[in-house]
């Protein structure tokens, strides 16, 4: 059956390819799969795709680079990106370079929120149809690894950084966070809350 929408997955591990495939089977929309950065290329060139999910780390052409590549060529598919929280310094810089809609955390579990997440892709493609522009809210803040080493330096305080309410990155002066935990609204009470993307957060001692 072919449906209105189509999202690619990349990433070159075939088993998480075959368990997305799994996952998704029941889900409205064309699902094409690639191992490769140049495969998915291939794929994208023969087929109209709304929505990429990729991962970062590939051993051709990187995740990242793909993502710079889409948004060069083609800046109308919605860029979403599959990777571990370990790999949060390649995100960081793709969400600067490669204007990501969304992120999804591996493992992806059938509990996770991933659907949804490639729902919301799907609804903003057909926003971007409509209106012909590609708009992500990115906060102004500049978000790389050398400027988040320099918050301490100018702040002189705390901060944590948080990818869908999970603390993923904190400075030396924060011990009461656990990394890869979630967040108490308690605890963000004390800080300043900043907006990088939509579902990732820099929180900064007040």
């Amino acid at each position: 059956m072919s449906y209105d929408h189509s999202v690619l997955f990349v990433d070159d591990q075939n088993d998480l390819l075959v368990l997305i495939n799994r996952i998704l089977k029941d889900e409205n929309y064309n699902k094409f799969f690639a191992n490769s950065s140049k495969e998915a290329l291939d794929i994208i060139e023969k087929e109209s795709i709304d929505v990429i999910v990729t991962d970062m780390l590939m051993p051709d052409i990187g995740g990242l680079q793909l993502l710079e590549i889409l948004k060069a060529n083609y800046p109308n598919i919605v860029r979403v990106v599959l990777s571990g929280y370990s790999q949060v310094p390649f995100i960081v810089e793709a969400i600067n370079k490669g204007d990501i809609f969304r992120y999804i955390t591996k493992p992806w579990r059938v509990s996770d929120n991933g659907k949804l997440i490639i729902l919301d892709a799907i609804e903003y493609s057909d926003y971007i149809k409509r209106n012909g522009t590609y708009s992500n809210n990115i906060s102004s803040i500049s978000f790389t690894e050398e400027n988040i080493e320099n918050i301490m330096s100018y702040y002189n305080k705390d901060f944590f950084i948080t990818i869908d309410n999970k603390v993923v990155l904190k400075s030396d002066l924060n011990n009461n966070l656990a990394l890869y935990k979630p967040i108490s609204q308690e605890i963000c009470f004390g800080y300043n809350k900043h907006n990088i993307n939509t579902n990732i957060f820099l929180y900064i001692k007040k």
